[in-house]
């Protein structure tokens, strides 16, 4: 899973995802408009040591907050157009 996000993070440095992601403007907690055009998945403070250090989310289970997947995962936009 670390390995997936330094991955990720290189990958978004080296500007790999552009073509993918469609910039969208939003307005931010302070009422600034700004343009989100990252994965906001990708954990860019991630660490072995905080990953690590994570509960696993049910007794003998596997999964832990760090490696299940996000709320925005998904998220998606088609738009159809005719010349009309």
């Amino acid at each position: 899973m670390y390995r997936s996000h330094e991955r990720a993070i290189a990958a978004t440095q080296a500007g790999a995802f552009e073509e993918e992601i469609t910039p969208i403007e939003v307005i931010g907690e302070d009422g600034e408009k700004e343009m989100h055009k990252i994965d906001e998945g990708i954990r860019f403070d991630a660490s072995l040591e905080s990953i690590s250090q994570v509960k696993l989310l049910a007794e003998n289970g596997r999964i832990t907050v760090a490696s299940a997947s996000q709320i925005c995962d998904g998220a998606s936009l088609l738009k159809i157009c005719n010349n009309r």
